[in-house]
């Protein structure tokens, strides 16, 4: 009997292992990607590593290069190398095994795969425009009560670093949100979509950091962090809501009011151009006109600001900004060039902001846009590398037809590889100078908002 009952214990225990063994399995499984899609985004990768790569699109900004195939609306081919790759997906299970114990479901980890040297990572439904991000979260702050909770549990436990910059930007491009129908009812949610600066223990800043994101929350936070016993810094906790809620009002709210101020709150898709006034374009061309004749004078204001970055000491050369490049009249050649300088630039800035519109509306079912969807088509973000690049071939082109002349030293050969990068140099220098002066005057006439030491990209507000 005793016998009997022993083995009817055994037969249980051993069906609930093996049932154990089935649900890990299956959770493990469920962080994968499908092993039938391999051979296809395979595929992507190899030609992502190929002299094709240009052709796959890639998302804006980052350090990492992240390729969108069209042929794979569903997949992100993230270019890590293969170490990090393998790292980021440990992370990932790292952070989804903790959002398991939670039960959580609003916060949420891609599924992926490594593939050579890249991460493979499901997309998801997110668009990561700060401006669009805080539009969304700011018309419907009470969707995202459960995912803030959530992020307060898993910060009990973890710290994500790099959610907020060193400028105390957001990066959304790190913790993106977005909205889901569920059951027939509204849902916010927020992807965890890089991992890459995880730290597995909690974080003093923790609680600040969510604080920053969704100032919207703090009695939330105070009352999620009361239940877990966390202890708060009272004061660092309300200065970052308060930087938080200044964030949203200045970058959101005060844009949709003056947009409304100015008539031009107009939630027709079609009705949102850039356009620039005669009398602008006007003035833009004299301001040209006036840097180009300083530059010429080795005043420039952009090379103080990069100088630390320029390093050519194994070629035992020091840089400086160039003086006399304008080879004629130099007052007629000045007006000469703002003539072609400028509309390359303007248009440049209206390609690229197109470009984006296309983007968002492509995505949009109807013509009537949200008030997020509204402010992040008006609030585009302008490469200066792309402007800059359309400057350098354009002056590549003067400097043959001798309209403009670079003078060096006598001991560089003209075809010497320090010549070429000198030039390089010199004439990015030139054109950061140039553009930040047309976005400068823009700024007056458009509600520009853009970084003051002329590097990396910049918002247009108009």
């Amino acid at each position: 009997m005793h016998d009997s009952l022993r083995e009817i214990a055994e037969k249980k225990s051993q069906a609930t292992t093996v049932i154990a063994k089935c649900f890990r399995g299956h959770k493990v499984r469920r962080s994968y990607l499908p092993f039938n899609l391999y051979s296809v985004y395979r595929a992507q990768c190899d030609k992502a590593n190929s002299p094709e790569g240009y052709l796959i699109p890639k998302a804006e900004g980052g350090h990492t290069k992240v390729y969108l195939p069209n042929e794979l609306p569903y997949l992100v081919l993230k270019k890590t190398g293969r170490s990090h790759a393998l790292m980021r997906l440990r992370q990932m299970q790292t952070v989804r095994t903790i959002l398991d114990l939670q039960k959580s479901s609003h916060l949420i980890v891609p599924r992926a795969n490594l593939c050579q040297n890249f991460t493979v990572e499901e997309r998801l439904p997110i668009d990561i425009n700060y401006c669009y991000n805080m539009g969304l979260y700011t018309c419907q702050p009470r969707l995202f009560d459960d995912a803030v909770r959530e992020l307060i549990r898993l910060f009990s436990k973890i710290h994500i670093n790099d959610l907020v910059n060193k400028y105390d930007i957001v990066r959304y491009d790190n913790l993106p949100m977005y909205i889901v129908e569920k059951n027939g009812r509204k849902e916010g949610r927020v992807g965890l979509i890089d991992l890459e600066r995880l730290q597995e223990a909690p974080s003093t800043r923790g609680m600040s950091t969510v604080a920053r994101i969704f100032p919207l929350h703090l009695d939330i936070i105070k009352d999620e962090a009361s239940k877990l016993n966390v202890e708060l810094d009272e004061n660092s906790l309300n200065d970052a809501t308060e930087k938080g809620k200044r964030c949203l009002q200045v970058e959101f709210s005060d844009h949709l009011e003056w947009l409304k101020q100015k008539g031009l709150y107009n939630k027709n898709s079609s009705s949102q151009a850039f356009e620039i006034t005669p009398e602008s374009i006007e003035k833009l061309t004299n301001c040209v006109e006036e840097e180009l004749l300083k530059l010429n004078q080795g005043i420039n204001e952009c090379f103080e600001k990069i100088e630390h970055k320029i390093s050519l000491r194994p070629f035992s050369y020091q840089v400086k900004p160039q003086r006399n490049f304008l080879t004629k009249e130099l007052a007629k050649t000045a007006k000469d060039l703002s003539i072609i300088f400028l509309p390359l630039m303007l248009n440049n800035i209206k390609k690229q902001i197109e470009r984006q519109q296309n983007k968002t509306l492509a995505r949009i079912v109807d013509c009537n846009l949200t008030d997020a969807e509204l402010i992040k088509i008006r609030s585009p973000i302008i490469s200066r590398n792309e402007l800059v690049n359309e400057i350098y071939k354009k002056m590549c082109e003067l400097m043959h037809q001798d309209k403009i002349k670079f003078n060096y030293p006598d001991y560089i050969p003209e075809q010497h590889i320090l010549r070429l990068v000198i030039e390089r140099l010199d004439i990015k220098i030139i054109a950061l100078r140039l553009i930040y002066i047309v976005l400068r005057e823009l700024s007056d006439d458009k509600g520009l908002r853009f970084d003051h030491e002329c590097l990396g990209d910049c918002v247009i507000k108009y």
